[in-house]
């Protein structure tokens, strides 16, 4: 049964990777080669949140608990930054609305330390 959530905890990761990007593609300018020079470094840093939920995810569950727990990290991660996203590019879009991918990631960073926390604290007391 732990196998599976993994499974689906690393389907939502692909998932959140895969919906930054398209965010960040469709509202930049890939077409220019400046761009790209810039965006490579927020593609990483909107990256971590997800590789740091996938890397726990192998790394800490081997019970059904901790993989649960770390299963209802990434569907906070995942679908509040989509959330989060759409709110800003395509409900309420701004000039600035660039900024989330500063801010979103550490929000999520956040989230994945208590998630793996919690993760960990299972794995010792069961």
């Amino acid at each position: 049964m732990h196998k599976a959530v993994r499974q689906l905890t690393y389907a939502l990761v692909a998932i959140g990777i895969l919906a930054n990007v398209y965010f960040m593609l469709t509202n930049g300018e890939p077409d220019k080669l400046w761009w790209w020079t810039g965006e490579l470094v927020f593609f990483v840093w909107t990256a971590i949140p997800f590789v740091g939920i996938a890397t726990a995810t192998k790394c800490l569950s081997k019970g059904l608990t901790s993989a649960f727990i770390l299963f209802i990290t990434s569907i906070i991660i995942t679908f509040g930054g989509v959330y989060a996203l759409v709110e800003t590019f395509i409900v309420h879009l701004d000039p600035q609305s660039g900024i989330i991918f500063i801010f979103l990631p550490f929000y999520q960073l956040v989230h994945v330390a208590v998630g793996v926390g919690l993760a960990l604290l299972t794995k010792k007391l069961l």
